[in-house]
């Protein structure tokens, strides 16, 4: 059985703070700092002398105050009365001890981030052990300089949800929006409403110069944002894509022209989730049941379905994705009128890669099709 150690004797201690000078204070400190660093030192005695590390870290004189605080920095267990000692003392001290401090818990952060100033903050959120907890707590309640220094945190671990938030708070503190859309792990949903905002804003500063025709600005506008839109949807995530759709159609953006560009791409998935929120049904059904549920006018039905039929025969998405469709409308017998083969074929020329494009044409004279009927 281990044997039992008695708590320290700290009243010798107490006399050197009462009665000891400088110099005498000073080798206290470094030496109880020691003390309370040791992983060996009985866990007695290391409680014994916190109330006297307390009282030093209160000490009249500044460099000892400094002195006590870079010793401290590497024990793990002090009291809150010490931590927070130190934490309230001039930022210089302070500052340096939350930087590395041992003794930081969860908790401690979190109180530094609620009543702490920027400078505190933006220690806290720029440690390396900062968990999921705190970094959520500084998106919900920090100062923009600490969200900022979060941001550039590479430990920091955001939640979806606290992306959602940042965004809400910052939208118009332009280094944090960039920071949020240079992580990897930024919500699509979040990237889209930055799409549709950079268009807003693009769109005021057009008009507003008049460099532009309105109905030309208004199709550079459109088209831009429908690109941006596309590359989002193509490479959201598995868990996103039906909130992503979701999204769009809350906002009119999910329109058969860019479900025509991303069924030129191949993607496939994302096209399921977006026809499943159309039509209120689930991702897995059969391609024409997706389609005919969507309510979408009959060419963009027919290519999206041919899209997703030729993506269930195992190809994936891709700039000549737009092929394997033309190759199913040129393929297909009396099922597929001519007028609408050459209106599918169209508008696989508008949406899809210069290579779709030429091919399409390509067809569209082989077949004899008419494009305009």
């Amino acid at each position: 059985m281990p044997k039992a150690h008695a708590a320290l004797d700290i009243s010798i201690f107490e006399m050197v703070i009462e009665s000891g000078d400088v110099s005498a204070r000073l080798r206290l400190a470094g030496e109880l700092a020691q003390l309370a660093a040791s992983p060996t030192a009985p866990q007695t005695e290391r409680e014994s002398i916190q109330p006297v590390l307390a009282r030093l870290a209160h000490d009249p004189v500044r460099e000892l105050r400094v002195f006590l605080a870079q010793k401290l920095a590497e024990a793990k267990e002090l009291t809150d009365e010490v931590v927070f000692s130190i934490v309230a003392d001039e930022p210089e001290i302070a500052l340096n001890f939350l930087a590395c401090s041992r003794s930081l818990t969860e908790e401690r952060m979190l109180a530094v981030m609620r009543v702490g100033d920027p400078g505190r903050q933006m220690i806290v959120a720029s440690r390396s052990d900062i968990t999921a907890r705190v970094c959520a707590a500084l998106v919900e309640r920090g100062e923009v300089e600490a969200v900022e220094a979060l941001l550039l945190n590479k430990a920091c671990l955001l939640p979806p949800t606290s992306a959602k938030l940042a965004f809400r708070r910052f939208a118009e503190v332009e280094p944090i929006v960039e920071l949020l859309l240079a992580r990897p792990d930024l919500p699509a949903v979040i990237r889209a409403l930055q799409a549709s905002r950079a268009r807003e804003r693009l769109a005021a500063e057009l008009y507003s110069n008049g460099w532009i025709a309105v109905n030309r600005a208004e199709e550079l506008l459109n088209e831009s944002e429908e690109l941006a839109l596309a590359t989002i949807a193509a490479g959201a995530a598995d868990h996103e894509r039906a909130e992503l759709a979701g999204f769009l159609i809350q906002r009119r953006a999910l329109n058969s022209s860019l479900l025509l560009r991303l069924a030129a791409r191949g993607e496939a998935a994302f096209i399921r989730a977006a026809l499943a929120q159309l039509g209120r049904g689930r991702a897995k059904q059969s391609p024409s049941k997706l389609v005919s549920r969507a309510g979408l006018p009959e060419v963009c039905g027919l290519v999206l379905r041919l899209a997703l039929e030729a993506a269930d025969e195992g190809h994936g998405p891709g700039e000549a994705f737009g092929l394997k469709i033309i190759e199913r409308l040129a393929l297909a017998g009396e099922e597929i009128s001519n007028p609408l083969r050459a209106r599918a074929l169209a508008v696989l020329m508008e949406a899809g890669s210069d290579t779709t494009r030429r091919v399409a044409e390509a067809i569209r004279g082989r077949l004899g099709l008419d494009m305009a009927a």
